[in-house]
């Protein structure tokens, strides 16, 4: 499934993370599972991709043995030339797609 994963506002109600209309300055990753169930991930800022490979058509990989990583607050930019895999690098990051595969 593609693109099923969405950023939210979310709040803490009785200890569980929420969605919510509210601008909280809290953010959260809404997973829907195919069961109905709804998962919230609070968005923390630590990102880590290690040697993550990625193809838009299984079998046909455009990324290859990729790493990323960016501490909470820390600014950093992708620079390449057209067609290297800056926006499918941000796409991965922002979960519009899952990983294809993943050593270790």
């Amino acid at each position: 499934m593609t693109g099923y994963v969405t950023l939210v506002n979310a709040k803490y109600v009785d200890g569980k993370l929420t969605e919510t209309e509210e601008r909280t300055n809290i953010w959260a990753w809404k997973y829907p599972h195919h069961d109905g169930r709804l998962e919230y991930i609070e968005v923390k800022g630590h990102i880590e991709l290690f040697d993550v490979d990625f193809g838009y058509e299984k079998n046909k990989l455009v990324l290859h043995n990729v790493s990323v990583y960016a501490k909470p607050g820390q600014k950093i930019a992708f620079v390449g030339a057209t067609g290297a895999g800056k926006t499918t690098i941000t796409n991965l990051l922002n979960r519009f797609y899952d990983i294809e595969d993943r050593k270790n």
